[in-house]
């Protein structure tokens, strides 16, 4: 077959853009579930179910703020990413004198490489998803704490239905969810304290 140019076959260019927009979503995806594990790992080990619902009912009042500060130091491996994958993807294109029927082999080796290059630069994915949790785990906690609430009013419903074992469970999961709105209390009061401090230092 004869050899297959870029500005020849426009599928070149579709299959491009449509494995970087995949990978792309594909990778995000993955980011956002890392950071999930910070919501998991918060609460005791929560099932990735519970974990989900809290990050999607925290995140609606903070949603443009946490993308901003999520793509404000990620940009610069979304762009290593594009760079990468685009000059893997024809560079092998053109050197390895790839046919139409190649473009599977060529869309698999240009993704390994990207995600061999990606996962080289993890650590400062890992060190960013820290910063975003310490910055936001507030609205998070709070968000957790309303879940559970619903969940201890609804047991608490069917109350004098439940043997001793499962009462004993629901006064426990009770208190350590009054430990939290403590522990979120005493947060909160030190922030206050430590803006105050800061503020009078500046004056």
């Amino acid at each position: 077959q004869d050899k297959m140019y870029p500005f020849m076959y426009p599928i070149t260019f579709i299959n491009f853009f449509a494995i970087l927009f995949s990978l792309y979503f594909f990778i995000h995806q993955i980011n956002l579930g890392t950071f999930r594990y910070y919501i998991a790992s918060s609460f005791g080990g929560v099932n990735a179910k519970y974990s989900n619902l809290i990050f999607k009912q925290g995140i609606k009042n903070i949603r443009k703020e946490f993308y901003k500060d999520y793509y404000d130091t990620l940009y610069p491996l979304l762009i290593i990413f594009i760079l990468v994958f685009t000059l893997s993807y024809f560079s092998l294109y053109l050197v390895k004198n790839i046919t139409q029927n190649g473009l599977y082999i060529l869309s698999s080796t240009s993704i390994l490489i990207t995600l061999s290059i990606l996962i080289l630069l993890m650590p400062i994915s890992f060190n960013h998803f820290t910063f975003l949790w310490n910055k936001y785990n507030h609205n998070f906690v709070t968000t957790f704490i309303s879940l559970a609430n619903e969940s201890l009013t609804q047991m608490k419903e069917t109350y004098n239905n439940f043997d001793n074992e499962k009462k004993e469970q629901l006064k426990k999961a009770e208190d350590n969810l009054n430990k939290i709105k403590d522990q979120l209390k005493n947060d909160h009061s030190n922030k206050d304290e430590s803006d105050d401090s800061k503020d009078d230092q500046t004056k």
